[in-house]
């Protein structure tokens, strides 16, 4: 357990190190006779040392103070962790008064979450209409039993529907991003939202505000993936619009609705309407200014994945990188800033964009630099972009002039494409073209052709968003 203590302590924020070390020292203030605390610290110079080559002699017992940890946690983040905080703890109050015999207030706390118009959660609601129930049966509430009882089992039914409706949209949003991670965004048939298509063709079918959202969420996703920018923005403006008119969900789940702003972004940018991309994430970051509840660690992916690398998108769909040149070092130092708490694939596409805009601007030292801390992430990541990283590297060597080194990449990447291990069809004859390209790097007609066989290979594929980023297109004759 100590190697899960260890883990856990090196997530933690200062904020989190602070609260967790002021609750350990209610049960001593003098920290020679508090084992949890004399441990804690230790754990803590530990993952603060650069290179431990020691192993941490706990003075009692670390799993004990794993879950101490993770309870005093639970404490300070439970609002962040509970969609329905405010509702959960009404419910808990209530069976704390049943518990003393307090039977009318527990009914008033129960009731403020069964009947608030503001409350979308609806397994917390059946929640509070079952212990409303045995309440009533417990303290003999015969009142109750003869006038309401009937009138909160028909609710109970509907907030059943409602809730397992939610959960199959979920569900279906999470198998549609789960195909979407195998097949790297841009994917072959839709095979997990088959069985679903007779929910997916009318907003009807989805029967409370969360389910819609999920709803618009989910088609819009598909017709970007399908190319249908159109459609995408339809359903996208749609997603926003419901955000901003349940203002309570949006609250509670920040992080959906800021993927959904990237949604709308992407279908902006692919329409061409930068103008409208550029506004809309202005606003947004206004906003995320104004609101305390945007800082949170576990937002930070989503606010870097919208105002630093979806500007960098928008940047090269535009066809500015050269007038954007003086944002560089600031988008450098955002990645560089926001690293760990950066997911591998955001990280991993940020460094790749960052790499092609110095690739494209001709700065081969800081394209190299960066290709080799990209290339370090783990093969797994991006595959897509882990290709188009290789296609970088082989530009920056053959504008480098460094031939030896180009020529062995080629060989390198030939053996890894006869292997299978390639993303795009282009890929089968591409290392046969490179080497002969290279070989005659004079004759302007071969570069010609290759950017032919690329753009008829992205047609065919359907993979026409690849090509702003693709470093082949860079390549030019000596």
């Amino acid at each position: 357990m100590s190697v899960n203590l260890i883990q856990l302590v090196k997530t933690l924020t200062k904020t989190e190190k602070r609260y967790i070390h002021l609750n350990l020292k209610t049960f001593s203030f003098d920290e020679n006779n508090n084992q949890f605390l004399t441990d804690f610290s230790k754990v803590e110079h530990y993952v603060g040392l650069k290179k431990p080559n020691s192993i941490i002699k706990f003075d009692g017992n670390s799993t004990k103070l794993y879950y101490k940890v993770l309870d005093i946690l639970f404490q300070l983040l439970k609002e962040s962790l509970y969609d329905n905080e405010n509702d959960n703890r009404l419910i808990k109050r209530s069976q704390v008064l049943f518990h003393k015999g307090f039977y009318r207030d527990g009914i008033k706390h129960l009731n403020k979450v069964i009947y608030t118009e503001k409350n979308y959660s609806f397994l917390l609601r059946i929640e509070a209409i079952e212990l409303k129930i045995r309440a009533a049966i417990k303290f003999s509430d015969i009142d109750y039993l003869n006038k309401n009882f009937e009138n909160d089992k028909l609710l109970l039914m509907q907030f059943s529907n409602f809730y397992f409706n939610q959960l199959e949209f979920e569900s279906i949003w999470a198998l549609v991003k789960a195909e979407s991670s195998t097949s790297y965004f841009i994917g072959q048939d839709n095979e997990f939202t088959k069985r679903y298509q007779n929910l997916l063709r009318d907003e009807k079918s989805a029967l409370s505000a969360t389910s819609k959202i999920f709803f618009n969420k989910i088609n819009g996703f598909l017709a970007i993936k399908e190319g249908d920018f159109e459609t995408a923005l339809a359903y996208a403006k749609r997603t926003k619009s419901l955000y901003v008119l349940n203002e309570e969900i949006k609250n509670r789940n920040i992080g959906e609705y800021l993927r959904s702003v990237r949604n709308l972004c992407i279908a902006y940018i692919h329409l061409k309407q930068f103008d409208r991309a550029e506004t809309l994430l202005n606003e947004i970051e206004e906003e995320a200014a104004e609101n305390k509840k945007w800082k949170l660690a576990l937002l930070k992916n989503d606010l870097f994945t919208l105002f630093v690398s979806l500007r960098m998108d928008l940047i090269v769909y535009s066809g500015t990188i050269h007038k954007n040149q003086s944002r560089f070092n600031y988008f450098e130092s955002e990645i560089k800033n926001n690293e760990e708490y950066l997911a591998a694939d955001e990280k991993l596409t940020a460094l790749f964009q960052l790499c092609y805009f110095y690739l494209y601007t001709e700065n081969y030292k800081k394209a190299l630099r960066t290709f080799n801390q990209a290339i370090l992430m783990p093969d797994n990541v991006r595959k897509d972009l882990r290709q188009l990283l290789l296609m970088s590297e082989i530009v920056i060597h053959y504008f480098i002039g460094n031939t030896d080194l180009l020529f062995s990449k080629l060989q390198s990447y030939k053996r890894f494409i006869e292997k299978g291990e390639y993303v795009f069809e282009y890929e089968k004859q591409l290392p046969s073209k490179l080497i002969y390209l290279f070989s005659n790097p004079f004759e302007t007609k071969l570069f010609s052709e290759l950017y032919n066989y690329l753009d008829e290979s992205f047609e065919k594929e359907g993979k026409q968003i690849y090509k702003s980023f693709m470093p082949l297109y860079l390549l030019k004759a000596q």
